[in-house]
């Protein structure tokens, strides 16, 4: 797979993800963030989960974790089979519901978030934001949480 998809200097390009060094490490200091490693077992729906390795420490440490992403990137379906990371595929958009995934979660994640039209100028605003967050709601188990960390714009915001 390294052969396949990595590049010399991957700067923003996906491949940056095959450094497993840099991005385990960052994914296990999320999972304390969030004192997954101190917690009961939990449902997990972790939203663009890219390579799966939030998913994959946190089944580790004993969670049952659902991935969701899009289909773009064959470099990380790869990685999320390989690691074991269920994943459904499915593009979120502004003001439209995510599918019925059949179960309710404790917890949903969503780290460096490109969904919300991220470094364009149709970025979302609070009606987007509103409508996505509602529909968050019906995915959570009672005292459910939700945990999304924003990626930087062009502005610094």
């Amino acid at each position: 797979m390294h052969r396949r998809y990595a590049v010399e200097h991957p700067g923003e390009d996906w491949p940056k993800y095959l450094d497993l060094e840099r991005w385990i490490d960052i994914n296990i200091r999320r999972v304390r963030d969030i004192e997954l490693d101190l917690s009961r077992p939990k449902r997990i729906l972790d939203l663009g989960c890219g390579a799966g390795y939030f998913a994959y420490i946190a089944q580790v440490l004993g969670h049952d974790v659902l991935g969701l992403d899009i289909d773009d990137v064959p470099m990380f379906a790869e990685i999320t089979q390989l690691l074991g990371v269920r994943r459904v595929i499915w593009r979120i958009h502004p003001f439209a519901p995510l599918p019925d995934l059949g179960e309710k979660f404790d917890l949903i994640t969503a780290f460096l978030i490109c969904f919300n039209s991220h470094k364009q100028s149709d970025l979302w605003g609070v009606p987007e934001w509103e409508f996505f967050l509602n529909d968050l709601a019906r995915h959570l188990a009672p005292r459910g949480w939700v945990w999304l960390e924003l990626n930087r714009e062009y502005d610094g915001t």
